[in-house]
């Protein structure tokens, strides 16, 4: 019954566990202190200084004792609800730590959470649940599931370059407009228009906050797709978006970093990197490396072997004579092909 009782610790509590003279030790190198760094005197351990190598081999048994004598504590209580917009974030998160570190775990993890999501918060109809427990999904989908779970999907795309994600972000966002747009005012409505009767008010989300406004995403999303497959309504739809907030924008900037951003991908022109070259060939990889591993807003990442018809967005874009090849594109016109990793950093630079 009281916050944090599973995790904080006093001086007395340590001493009561190790004794005097190991207490001293830990207590130092966790900064537990009278006055503690939480309420009441209590403290949360974290390394709070720098230990010689002796002490270092001495904090490791303590701190084992620690953790056992926490285990006994009553543990706090979880929340075992699996939702789908957390999961799709945790999915947009992995997909960037595959690409920067290369870990393939990171990408089997994305790809296992996408399919569960799929598998067991998805309806008969296309559209999403918002939570699933104990074998049960429940609450029909907002805005924000919708919305980062495609783009979570597209990020699956820039990861592996299997247009299935590709088409599977094209139908929740063809979902989204149907149930959430506004079609007087422009934008996206918070709950679908069918939504639980309790939800009469329907609100429209938009500032952003520990996590991106469902607005947002949702723009982010379209712009995202109007590049892969040239939708115009997706880009439609985004400045849409964009326009409906656009006085909020001008009065409260702090309030809405991520569609400030997006506003600025859109004004600029959103460009694109495709990469044509067999998948396996050293020189495709080297240059997927130079898109992936740099940090591109507003730019879509795409792969061809040279022969894919299933994007617009790829048609045309072969190897050049012969090599493994990258074309920039912006506003669906593209630069003349580079084969060369460091020419495709400066055309990114530029």
């Amino acid at each position: 019954g009281e916050e944090g009782k599973f995790y904080l610790w006093t001086p007395a509590q340590v001493e009561a566990e190790l004794g005097p003279a190991d207490a001293a030790l830990a207590c130092r190198a966790y900064g537990v202190s009278a006055a503690g760094n939480f309420e009441q005197g209590r403290t949360v351990l974290q390394r709070a200084a720098r230990l010689a190598t002796e002490e270092q081999a001495r904090l490791a048994p303590l701190r084992a004792r620690l953790l056992a004598a926490r285990a006994r504590r009553v543990r706090p209580a979880r929340d075992e609800n699996i939702l789908t917009s957390w999961n799709a974030l945790m999915i947009q998160g992995l997909c960037a730590a595959y690409q920067a570190s290369g870990n393939a775990d990171h990408l089997d993890a994305a790809r296992r959470a996408a399919d569960f999501l799929q598998q067991h918060l998805t309806s008969a109809e296309g559209g999403l649940y918002r939570a699933w427990r104990d074998g049960t999904a429940r609450v029909a989908g907002f805005l924000d599931d919708y919305a980062f779970l495609a783009s979570g999907l597209l990020d699956l795309y820039e990861a592996t370059f299997d247009p299935v994600w590709v088409a599977e972000a094209r139908g929740l966002m063809a979902e989204a407009i149907a149930r959430f747009w506004d079609q007087e005012n422009e934008g996206f409505y918070f709950s679908a228009q069918d939504q639980d009767p309790l939800l009469k008010a329907r609100t429209k989300d938009s500032t952003d906050n520990a996590i991106p406004s469902g607005n947002s995403a949702a723009a982010d999303v379209l712009l995202r797709l109007s590049s892969l497959t040239w939708d115009e309504n997706f880009r439609a739809k985004a400045e849409g978006t964009l326009k409906a907030f656009s006085v909020a924008l001008g009065k409260f900037p702090a309030a809405y970093p991520a569609m400030l951003a997006l506003l600025d991908d859109f004004l600029v022109g959103n460009r694109e990197v495709v990469v044509a070259g067999p998948s396996e060939a050293p020189e495709t990889q080297a240059l997927l490396r130079v898109a992936m591993l740099r940090y591109l807003p507003g730019v879509a990442i795409a792969h061809t072997e040279g022969d894919e018809t299933g994007l617009p967005l790829l048609e045309g874009r072969t190897p050049h004579e012969g090599r493994p090849a990258a074309y920039v594109c912006q506003r669906f016109a593209c630069q003349r092909p580079v084969t060369d990793p460091l020419a495709l950093k400066q055309a990114l630079e530029s």
